[in-house]
């Protein structure tokens, strides 16, 4: 995220705390670390982790509620969500605000509903990683033929749409291979 984003975000959550008459006692972010990676230490995760399990900031500041711009930049994976459930209801009466408003965290089956959030965040990240994955491999100057295979059928509708030019003592098309063999085969 750039700097300017984050200070207009950082903003923007303090206007809101205000206008509900809340006190921001303590700022967390992670910037340009990801979530969605298992090996990513987010220091400043852990931190409210052990802050909200403390009942306090490391200034001593009691932590009445978190207020998250939004929720999938929090956590992304089924521990780190597991995590900040347990240290955030581990005093009662605490108060949850994201992007949809205000959350009951202790209420029944909400833990469900932060799993299957967890659960789509996952899969769209997959999805991005995937696409990426896919357009890096597909703009490489390495690229062989058999990078990209196409289905049957778009090879067929593709032969039909751009013939080959006619060898000698051929008909008026040439054949087209779908899938070519690498050389040395």
């Amino acid at each position: 995220m750039r700097r300017s984003n984050l200070l207009g975000d950082l903003r923007s959550l303090g206007e809101k705390a205000q206008a509900f008459g809340w006190l921001v006692v303590h700022r967390y972010t992670d910037n340009d670390k990801s979530a969605s990676k298992e090996n990513v230490v987010r220091d400043d995760f852990e931190q409210l982790v052990v802050d909200l399990s403390a009942g306090h900031t490391p200034e001593g500041y009691p932590i009445h509620g978190v207020m998250a711009d939004n929720d999938d930049r929090l956590y992304r994976r089924p521990g780190g969500w597991e995590r900040y459930l347990r240290a955030f209801t581990a005093h009662e009466r605490r108060v949850y605000w994201d992007s949809n408003g205000v959350q009951d965290l202790y209420a029944e089956g909400f833990e469900i509903k932060g799993l299957v959030g967890v659960a789509m965040s996952l899969a769209e990240t997959r999805k991005k990683q995937r696409r990426s994955r896919n357009s890096h491999r597909y703009r490489s100057p390495q690229r062989t033929a058999l990078d990209v295979v196409p289905h049957p059928a778009q090879a067929a509708r593709r032969d039909r749409a751009r013939p080959l030019p006619a060898r000698h003592g051929q008909g008026k098309t040439g054949v087209r291979p779908c899938v070519q063999t690498p050389p040395g085969r």
